[in-house]
């Protein structure tokens, strides 16, 4: 199920000759998706929906650490 799939969110040094990776995060769709299956059982499958969710994540380097926010 796509709600089970994080969504890998890539930050990466792109000044460079060749693009650095930085660090990542990982979003969760969960939410998300709860959000949206709502709406289609209030409105139906012939109206557009859609959702979205404002957050802090932590971003990681290559070793697992937080670099940043």
């Amino acid at each position: 199920m796509l709600s089970q799939v994080p969504l890998y969110i890539i930050v990466a040094d792109g000044f460079t000759p060749t693009p650095t990776l930085v660090g990542s995060a990982i979003l969760p769709l969960q939410e998300v998706m709860d959000d949206v299956y709502e709406l289609l059982m209030k409105d139906g499958v012939s109206v557009p929906a859609s959702s979205g969710v404002k957050s802090s994540l932590t971003v990681y380097n290559l070793m697992g650490h937080a670099i940043g926010e």
